[in-house]
């Protein structure tokens, strides 16, 4: 098999051996339908509640706090939509312009519903202006709604000072965490949010299973009805081998946090001076710090494309990204790039490393980086 160098794992990460020896049973014999009710369907609902309560325990929740979804872009639809259309007397929401395109877009459905969405500064690192989030809260704020580690500038906010201000003035607090699952072992019962969002295929899972997190208090109105599966809030027959993948997904990454984080932060340092050393490249978002995620780089290259610089890697067989992979196919600058004014929007390119990549890698990357740099100053 010919060697290729995946640089984009905030788009999406490969599925670990393990976790798919887990999810083979569910994918061939053990396919029972969870709500049958005979052995064949009544073992898998076991399972799933298995999972279910062993997820619970590593994120510090209750069992009931948690409702599978399809992805984390449904988790965070669920989250937004559902709890605006039990609080009706309230039509204010405040969010970044630094969010997530399924954060963001369905803001903007919102919005055509009447709904009045407010946007809290952000600075050039991309950092949440809390000032400013103060003087947005009003009586009639419905939610907030942040990402908690961006997925194009790896900006990580200040999670609780966010959350403080909001519940200060009784306001519910939905975060995205489906990058930051990857990096942080997240404990809700300190976290003190009302709804986090997370996804199975950032933690080497599948793809196809989301979750999303919500406080026995907050209820929501479901955006699918039927059987009443998930606590009567997502109807549809369950994912099982993508529950049990999401599982042991989550039960593999738990131990490895500390490793991997410093693994990813000695991989970004060395790479980024050492390709800054030979061309001009700008970092966005914040400085090599713990305030970004780990492994994430975006890099402002002057006079040149993004798509182009991301071509000419790609015959390479390295793989990067210009912008969230979520909505590579629309060509433009990234909201998230306009947003926190970076130089040279048009040559933005997103590096993400994984555990797949070696530190003896990078003096070859860094070479094929100021090749293809070169090869287009040439054009």
């Amino acid at each position: 098999m010919m060697k290729f160098y995946d640089l984009d794992h905030a788009a999406t990460t490969q599925l670990h051996p393990d976790v798919l020896q887990a999810m083979m049973p569910y994918l061939t014999h053990a396919y029972g339908n969870p709500s049958s009710m005979h052995a064949l369907g009544m073992q898998n609902q076991k399972d799933i509640n298995t999972a279910k309560k062993h997820i619970a325990s590593l994120l510090k929740c209750d069992f009931n706090e948690l409702i599978f979804t399809a992805s984390g872009s449904e988790a965070t639809n669920l989250a937004i939509k559902g709890y605006a259309a039990k609080h009706k007397d309230k039509t204010e929401i405040i969010t970044t312009p630094i969010e997530h395109a399924a954060t963001k877009n369905t803001l903007l459905y919102l919005e055509s519903q009447g709904y009045q969405v407010h946007y809290v500064q952000v600075d050039h690192q991309g950092f949440i202006d809390l000032n400013d989030l103060k003087s947005k809260l009003n009586e009639q704020t419905l939610m907030v709604s942040f990402i908690w580690g961006n997925n194009e500038i790896g900006t990580i906010q200040n999670i609780e000072a966010i959350t403080n201000l909001a519940h200060q003035h009784g306001v519910c607090v939905h975060v995205d965490a489906v990058q930051m699952l990857a990096h942080v072992p997240i404990d809700l019962s300190i976290l003190n949010v009302d709804m986090m969002s997370f996804s199975g295929h950032k933690i080497h899972g599948p793809k196809g299973i989301g979750l999303l997190y919500k406080k026995n208090n907050i209820d929501l109105e479901p955006l699918i009805h039927g059987g009443g599966h998930e606590f009567h809030y997502r109807s549809g027959t369950e994912h099982v081998a993508g529950i049990i993948g999401f599982d042991r997904a989550l039960s593999l990454l738990f131990p490895s946090y500390d490793s991997k984080a410093k693994n990813l932060n000695e991989l970004s340092k060395a790479f980024y001076q050492g390709l800054k050393a030979q061309i001009p490249v700008h970092l966005n978002g914040p400085d090599l710090t713990q305030h970004r995620i780990p492994g994430l780089l975006s890099l402002s290259i002057p006079n040149i494309s993004g798509l182009k610089y991301q071509f000419k890697l790609n015959q390479q067989h390295i793989y990067v990204s210009t912008g969230s992979a979520c909505h590579t196919h629309e060509v433009g600058i990234s909201h998230v790039i306009e947003a926190i004014q970076a130089p040279s929007p048009e040559g933005v390119i997103r590096i993400s490393f994984g555990t797949d990549t070696k530190m003896s890698d990078i003096p070859f990357l860094i070479e094929a980086f100021v090749e293809a740099y070169e090869a287009l100053n040439d054009e």
